[in-house]
Formats: structure tokens, C-alpha cells, sequence
């Protein structure tokens, strides 16, 4: 401490002395890590959802810990269904899940930041689709070149020429079909 703010400290406490006030905390805030925890179990039941990833029979089981109970658990290794982690949270962000999460803590929101940071935490039993997944053959597969066709369709030329294309039939736009690629779910490709 220097000499500047041990004089003021000196100052500040004689004059609570002389004028006899006291000092009374506002109210104490909340640890930055409190919601983290708090969203682990509304996490971790998202992450063994079909609707967001799916088991890995290649994989054995693994050890977790369920938050919901605090005990370490065996569960199925899983692949996630969406590719990019955003993706994956903006799904999040959509489920029951995060509706239950909301219903039980109607002033919490979960952002980006701690979804990820959540999901390394309790998420170690889901992984990134491979080509080697005995369940992930077609998918990986597919994702692969949805990859390449979104190459295809971000070059200038091919972007200029499709972007007036109108759908027939409830047909996907090119905006839509490009966030689709983007995005990597190979599964709303089906929806086109």
C-alpha cells in the first residue's frame, strides 16, 4: 500500500470516528462462476438429447459426473448432431432445456461464453463427428460436402449469379441454403 492511500484510509476512518458512523455492506454480489455451475445440469441433460447429438458406437462408456446429483456416472459416448459450437448454442438457447433453466432462474440468461465453457467442462463424452464413427459414415460423409459446396457457393461469381434465385415448392432461398451449409447440420439439410 503507498503512502498516498494509507494517509487517505487515516482520513476517511477519523472522520467515521468523529462523525460516529458506521459502515454497512449494500448487499454482497454474486461469484461470476455461480451461474456456470447453476447451468451444468441444464447442460449436461442438453448434450445426451437425440435431437442434438447421438450415441457413438465406436465409443465406450465414459465417466461423468451428473450435476443434477453430484455422483460420477457411466455414460454412452456421443457425436454431436450440429457442427459449429455457435450452432450448438443457439440450439441450446432454443430447447426445453434452456426454457427449464429460465422457469428456475427467471432473471439468468446463459451466454455464449459460459455454454462453452460449460460444455468442456461437462461435455468430455461428446465429440466432433469423424469420418471413422461407426454411426457417423453417411453423416461425416455428407457434412464433408455440404463443406465443399459451401466453398463453392461463398466465390463471388457463383454468389452473384444465385443470389435472385427464387425457390419453387418451399425450396430454400440462397441465403438459407448457404447458412445451412455454413452451419454444418447435415440433418436440416432434410427440411430443403
Amino acid at each position: 500500500i503507498s503512502r498516498k492511500q494509507l494517509k487517505q484510509a487515516r482520513a476517511i476512518a477519523n472522520t467515521m470516528i468523529s462523525t460516529n458512523s458506521q459502515v454497512l455492506p449494500l448487499s454482497r454480489k454474486q461469484r461470476d462462476d455461480r451461474i456456470r455451475e447453476v447451468a451444468e445440469k441444464y447442460i449436461w441433460l442438453y448434450l445426451q438429447d437425440d435431437d442434438f447429438t447421438r450415441l457413438d458406437t465406436n465409443k465406450r462408456l465414459m465417466k461423468s459426473i451428473d450435476p443434477r446429483t453430484g455422483e460420477e456416472v457411466d455414460v454412452h459416448g456421443r457425436i454431436w448432431n450440429i457442427e459449429l459450437m455457435y450452432s450448438r448454442w443457439k440450439a441450446f438457447v432454443d430447447s426445453k432445456y434452456y426454457v427449464d433453466f429460465q422457469q428456475d432462474y427467471p432473471d439468468g440468461t446463459i451466454g455464449y461464453a459460459i455454454f462453452t465453457k460449460v460444455v468442456k467442462k461437462v461435455g468430455k463424452f461428446v465429440s466432433k463427428p469423424k469420418m471413422d464413427s461407426c454411426v457417423d459414415e453417411i453423416n461425416s460423409d455428407m457434412k464433408h460436402k455440404m463443406n465443399a459446396m459451401h466453398n463453392v457457393l461463398k466465390r463471388s461469381g457463383v454468389r452473384d449469379a444465385l443470389e435472385g434465385f427464387v425457390p419453387t415448392n418451399d425450396g430454400a432461398t440462397y441465403d438459407q441454403f448457404v447458412e445451412t451449409l455454413h452451419s454444418g447440420g447435415a440433418f436440416e439439410i432434410v427440411d430443403f
